[in-house]
């Protein structure tokens, strides 16, 4: 994930968890479910986000369209002039290795997604060191976690029991919080696979595995495994 990507997201799950929340789950997914086919098809999966909650903020009165078109312009106005400011002689590759040749070129919704944090920031509705955190906290998550959760299943049976009855209370003897809404372990058997599907936003639990994969969030994968699955497996679709 780019940066803008982690940032947009953190920002999307603390302004579901604040109090009161400022906007959904649903929410969201409502906005982009009827954003219109050629957007919903051209934009990137944080593309999307980024739209969504720009769109439910501002209907929800969280933020004026006005003084957030402003703020676009400030964000693009200020990219701009550090673009400028840079000496002939800079070279990226030396000065700064950590940005790649390939790095994407800053989208529209780039600078959309800094506004909206900007605004939040600049309200007090969103404190920085909060985004900051959920980051860290997202970038602990990966595949290692979720290797360590299941090695823990497989060899501490009482573990396993808890775990497929209610994950929430078992990981919490391992010192893993799950921040989803809903998190739910599924056991597969020499008879019967379970596959996971999300037919709407690719629900993931990205606090236990990290981001999801490219397949995951394709519509392809979406589309085409709960219509023709192999069998004999199960298909789960995340509500």
């Amino acid at each position: 994930m780019a940066f803008w990507e982690k940032r947009m997201e953190a920002v999307r799950d603390c302004i579901s968890r604040s109090d009161p929340p400022l906007m959904s789950v649903d929410e969201m997914r409502r906005v982009i479910e009827t954003m219109g086919k050629e957007a919903y098809e051209t934009l990137s999966f944080y593309e999307k986000k980024a739209a969504a909650v720009r769109d439910v903020l501002i209907e929800k009165g969280v933020l004026d369209a006005d003084e957030l078109t402003a703020r676009v312009e400030q964000v693009r106005n200020r990219g701009e002039t550090a673009i400028r400011s840079l000496p002939d002689s800079f070279d990226h590759r030396h000065d700064h290795p950590d940005i790649k040749d390939d790095d994407s070129i800053t989208s529209e919704y780039t600078i959309i997604s800094e506004a909206i944090y900007d605004c939040l920031v600049g309200k007090e509705l969103l404190s920085a060191e909060t985004v900051r955190k959920m980051i860290e906290r997202m970038e602990e998550a990966g595949p290692a976690l979720g290797a360590r959760i299941v090695a823990r299943a497989w060899t501490v049976p009482a573990f396993k029991k808890i775990l497929l009855q209610d994950s929430k209370v078992a990981l919490q003897e391992i010192d893993v919080e799950p921040l989803e809404t809903q998190f739910v372990v599924l056991e597969n058997t020499t008879e019967l696979h379970n596959v996971i599907v999300c037919t709407l936003c690719s629900c993931y639990p990205r606090f236990i595995l990290g981001a999801p994969p490219a397949w995951y969030v394709s519509k392809a994968y979406r589309s085409c495994s709960a219509r023709t699955p192999c069998r004999p497996i199960r298909i789960w679709h995340p509500r």
